[in-house]
């Protein structure tokens, strides 16, 4: 549902000829969220994007300046502020979901700790936590490792 809204949203973006995909890697990250915030909030008007730039930004800001010389239309905006406002609810709720899901498997912290030793499942707490919903936590139900892998 997120990945639909956020492509609606760049849809938006660029049929409006606002080109912050060309120097954001993240078109919903703080930046260019901010620069798109300023153009909803003053359609039509010209801005200094200087301010509203991350730090770590590598773009230089000529080329992001360069970027936001597009029109949002009154439908592009009304469509756009939507968009937004749903991808941010829709964040808010997969925060909710993934807060209780934590929640829960605190009973299964002895087996998500030894899940967590395998590399590449410490990185994201979820990932342990997905193979333990996947496979229980009761390995005597696989004789061999193979009947676990198949």
């Amino acid at each position: 549902m997120i990945t639909g809204e956020k492509n609606r949203a760049h849809n938006c973006l660029t049929v409006s000829n606002l080109k912050l995909d060309d120097v954001f890697s993240d078109i919903f990250g703080k930046s260019s969220r901010s620069i798109t915030e300023q153009i909803l909030q003053h359609p039509g008007e010209y801005f200094d994007v200087a301010p509203f730039v991350h730090g770590r930004c590598k773009t230089p800001i000529e080329e992001i300046q360069a970027a936001v010389d597009g029109a949002v239309s009154n439908e592009q905006a009304v469509k756009l502020r939507q968009c937004l406002s749903h991808i941010d609810e829709l964040e808010m709720h997969k925060t909710e979901i993934e807060r209780e899901i934590l929640r829960l498997s605190e009973k299964y912290e002895d087996a998500l700790s030894l899940i967590r030793t395998v590399p590449g499942f410490d990185k994201n707490p979820m990932t342990a936590i997905q193979m333990l919903s996947e496979i229980g936590g009761d390995m005597s139900v696989f004789p061999t490792a193979k009947n676990l892998v198949s």
